[in-house]
């Protein structure tokens, strides 16, 4: 329940307050708030918090992005992942971030495609992969989202257990 999250972040805070050089709980602190409250203004209040100790932290920046996409502030989004490209200039998700601030529809997938340039593996290829065909579903490109599918199911053979990859999808159906 909610008043149990609220009670973990108190208890954060209290550690924090005893050991201030713990700066990780800062972090959960704003996940906390992020994922479980859905409470993005405090979540971004710690995850500023966190990058004035850090400013350089890649994550930190890309999830204060993460923040503003979801609050449609497009300015500070593309600011935030503009910095994690500076940090880190193949992050992929700050890549995509940006294409799907840019882009819309089928330009939008014309340019995840560009992505590949910078997959460092299969993992990052399918993850690029998941989010053209998302797209693709919407506009009914059946059939290049097919052929997308038949490259990620080979991708995912060389990084997925059989249990991820073969029994999951059959017990985890809904």
């Amino acid at each position: 329940s909610q008043a149990e999250y609220q009670e973990a972040i108190n208890e954060y805070i209290t550690m924090l307050k005893i050991a201030p050089e713990r700066h990780e709980h800062i972090i959960t602190i704003g996940q906390l708030y992020r994922y479980y409250l859905d409470d993005n203004s405090n979540a971004l209040k710690y995850y500023n918090k966190y990058l004035d100790l850090y400013p350089e932290d890649v994550e930190t920046n890309y999830l204060i992005g993460k923040l503003y996409h979801r609050d449609n502030n497009k300015e500070k989004a593309r600011e935030s992942y503009d910095k994690v490209l500076i940090l880190d200039p193949d992050n992929l998700n700050a890549f995509l971030s940006l294409i799907e601030l840019d882009h819309e529809g089928v330009e939008q997938i014309k340019k995840t495609y560009e992505a590949f340039n910078i997959c460092k593996d299969a993992r990052d290829s399918v993850n690029v992969y998941e989010r053209i065909n998302s797209e693709l579903k919407q506009y009914g490109k059946l059939s290049e989202m097919m052929g997308n599918w038949e490259i990620m199911r080979k991708l995912e053979s060389t990084y997925k257990t059989f249990m991820e990859s073969g029994l999951n999808p059959v017990f985890m159906a809904r």
